[in-house]
């Protein structure tokens, strides 16, 4: 197949159609790249009636809204002491959320989630907040759903 075909009653235009000849180029479309895939753990940070959240940065994709605190890559049930910054004798349970994808035009979500009940507050590590304000006041964009219907 050629990658020109005849037309009639065009007229010369600035995008390179010649209508002396009668013929136009076809436009070749570039392939979609293909979207990033980006790994994280969601965290359900949990005291009493409060909850942990955070602010994400001003810049990028979600800017100024709310989170629940995650780290990139996929982390085990046996690593949530470390990467958390916490004693382990302040962790009472943990469990394991289910997983999940968001889709962006141009980069994809793989989450992996944990609820971890702590003994005490450490409002040095992390921003606690009433559940129900969480709700109410703070937005958390809809790539968190699966977590935040957890946190329900």
């Amino acid at each position: 197949m050629s990658d020109e075909f005849p037309v009639s009653g065009f007229k010369r235009g600035t995008d390179g159609c010649d209508s002396g000849k009668g013929i136009i180029k076809k436009s070749v479309l570039r392939p979609k790249k293909p979207r990033r895939i980006e790994e994280k753990t969601i965290f359900l940070l949990e005291w009493e009636d409060k909850a942990a959240i955070r602010k994400r940065s001003g810049k990028g994709l979600l800017a100024s809204l709310y989170e629940f605190p995650n780290i990139p890559g996929h982390a085990g049930e046996e690593e949530l002491s470390e990467v958390l910054g916490l004693p382990k004798e302040d962790i009472l349970a943990s469990e394991r959320l289910p997983d999940s994808v968001h889709i962006f035009s141009h980069v994809e979500w793989h989450m992996t989630g944990y609820r971890v009940k702590m003994a005490k507050e450490h409002p040095e590590l992390f921003h606690m907040v009433k559940k129900e304000e969480i709700f109410s006041k703070y937005p958390l964009p809809n790539a968190f759903g699966v977590y935040t219907k957890a946190l329900m």
